[in-house]
């Protein structure tokens, strides 16, 4: 696993440095998006936000400037393929902000979750992955 983009979190690692190592993460991951969204089977976009640091989540302890990096990609991606993008707060189980409960009322949305990156590419790289 990199080292040098990684610093410990209060439950996970996560970035805290937006260098080269990070962009190419980020923009692979970006280009999964694209592929996924030129396939023409959603309309909207969604992602966990805060009001404050933009991205939601509590799991990863990521430095802001990355936060905004994400952020200003995932509105791009969103703005290239001319789907609305879901700034969804979680709010609790069982209602909207929750992925899971939001999953199966709105099949026409892509939903992007945090994950970490090696977890990502052992996905993106797979040989079944279609839209690398």
């Amino acid at each position: 696993m990199p080292t040098g983009s990684y610093k410990q979190g209060p439950h996970y690692l996560g970035y805290s440095s937006l260098d080269a190592q990070v962009t190419a993460a980020v923009g692979d991951a970006i280009r999964q998006i694209s592929n996924l969204l030129a396939t023409e089977r959603f309309d909207t976009l969604a992602f966990s936000f805060d009001p404050v640091t933009k991205l939601g989540g509590k799991i990863f302890s990521t430095a802001q400037v990355v936060r905004d990096y994400i952020y200003d990609q995932l509105v791009a991606v969103a703005a290239k393929h001319r789907v609305v993008l879901l700034k969804s707060k979680f709010a609790g189980a069982g209602k909207d902000g929750d992925f899971e409960f939001m999953i199966t009322r709105q099949p026409k949305t892509l939903f992007v979750f945090n994950d970490n990156e090696e977890e990502f590419y052992v996905h993106y790289n797979a040989p079944a992955n279609p839209y690398r």
